[in-house]
């Protein structure tokens, strides 16, 4: 009988506790979830972003250097259009093959890098691998368009100027003719 009065005193200790732990973890988790704030504007947003990255982490570091050496790459390649050309081309496949990058990445991220950058909307991938590639894309179209329009006013020029010669060309060879036909004429006067 003693054991039965101790096991239903047990019993009721146990229900107590689990009514006071579960309304301890009900109020925990409310708290939680009241005083955690998202970013709510833009600043908030990127910085929310920039503390999440381990800036001295060596997967960072490489991808940061890899889009400085690009950039010095295309700096100092800035005249020869072939290599630019080239260049553009990598960087557009390099953006196209992002997604697919950004999944196998997701996978295996603990063979490079120490927490997962990799989540499913790209945020990460978009960011840090294709944002300074598409700033890098964009100087070169602008530069292609420079030295587009740069090539169209020479070739303008040289046709203005081809057209000058021509002109004058045909200019001189009608005042020879006409010179050629006055004397003509006076030549003829003087015989008849």
């Amino acid at each position: 009988m003693a054991a039965v009065d101790a096991e239903e005193a047990l019993e009721a200790h146990a229900e107590a506790f689990q009514d006071a732990f579960a309304g301890v973890s009900e109020t925990i988790e409310n708290l939680i979830r009241n005083n955690t704030v998202a970013p709510q504007t833009f600043a908030e947003h990127v910085e929310a972003f920039l503390t999440a990255i381990d800036f001295e982490e060596p997967f960072i570091r490489a991808l940061l250097s890899v889009h400085i050496v690009l950039l010095v790459t295309l700096w100092l390649l800035r005249k020869s259009h072939t290599a630019q050309t080239a260049l553009f081309i990598v960087i557009c496949v390099l953006i196209g093959s992002a997604e697919q990058l950004n999944r196998w990445a997701s996978k295996n991220w603990r063979q490079f890098a120490t927490q997962n950058y990799f989540d499913e909307h790209g945020v990460f991938a978009g960011v840090m691998f294709c944002g300074p590639l598409l700033c890098l894309g964009f100087a070169q179209l602008i530069g292609f368009l420079s030295t587009a329009s740069t090539l169209l006013i020479k070739v303008k020029r040289a046709e203005l100027r081809r057209q000058r010669r021509e002109q004058a060309s045909a200019g001189e060879s009608a005042g020879e003719a006409a010179v050629a036909s006055a004397g003509g004429q006076s030549a003829s006067e003087s015989t008849g």
